[in-house]
């Protein structure tokens, strides 16, 4: 397994003659409960679910960490397991740039096994409730993903 990392997004391979399969993940965070959880396990909870980069990017705004959250919950949905680590899924965001996953270990050999080609993600937030959205484009290598 390659220890190497890749961004992935949109405009990196959207050719509709190439993917055959499109999966998509959505999930939903309530703030609050991120919240509680910050205050109970603090630099623990952090540590386990976000890469330092992220933590960095969210400036302890808990909105910011519930969106990363759910986002990271939207892309396991969408790889089809729920069986990688939480810091194998990165958001990043560059300064004037909308957010992108970035994937790593496990979650980047998922990825690869099931032909992958991209990863397009959305993220937004209310007072109360953090959503992302997430599409995968693949080649369609994997029927265990989902179905035709």
């Amino acid at each position: 397994m390659s220890s190497r990392t890749h961004t992935w997004a949109a405009e990196d391979a959207y050719n509709p003659t190439v993917f055959t399969r499109i999966e998509t993940g959505l999930d939903l965070v309530e703030i609050d409960r991120i919240k509680r959880i910050l205050e109970r396990h603090g630099d623990r909870f952090l540590a386990r679910v976000y890469t330092a980069r992220e933590i960095e990017d969210s400036d302890g705004r808990t909105e910011s960490l519930a969106a990363r959250f759910a986002a990271k919950e939207a892309v396991m949905k969408a790889l089809g397991t729920g069986s990688v680590d939480f810091r194998d899924i990165e958001v990043v965001r560059d300064p004037g740039d909308r957010p992108r996953i970035k994937l790593h270990g496990k979650a980047r050999a998922r990825a690869e096994t099931i032909g992958a080609l991209g990863l397009a993600l959305s993220l937004t937030h209310s007072r109360t409730t953090a959503a992302a959205a997430v599409t995968l484009w693949s080649d369609g290598r994997d029927g265990e993903a989902g179905s035709y």
